[in-house]
């Protein structure tokens, strides 16, 4: 997957139960066509949409070494991505606009 050269802005959770894999939730992207649903990938299953309240509810934050394997699976594919810690009124902003258009 081939994003050009823009960076995509990424939040790497854990879930707290079960297997603790990391998921990468990119709060820019549309994941379906509810508002508050975002792309998100993890190591199994890929690519999909998540809510974003369902998903913060069920994971905390996770760490660099938590999440450089899936970092470097995610730029393995084409990722150019920028991590940030939470998402802004910026992003479901743009968000929004993508899903508009």
């Amino acid at each position: 997957m081939n994003h050009g050269t823009d960076t995509i802005p990424v939040i790497y959770r854990i879930w707290v139960t079960g297997n603790r894999e990391v998921i990468a939730l990119f709060p820019t992207l549309p994941g379906g066509n509810k508002p508050s649903e975002m792309s998100s990938y993890m190591h199994f299953g890929q690519h999909g949409a998540a809510e974003r309240d369902a998903v913060y509810r069920v994971t905390r934050p996770a760490s660099v070494t938590e999440a450089a394997d899936l970092a470097r699976e995610l730029a393995g594919i084409g990722y150019q991505l920028e991590p940030v810690k939470r998402i802004t009124w910026r992003h479901d902003q743009a968000r929004m606009a993508a899903l508009l258009n």
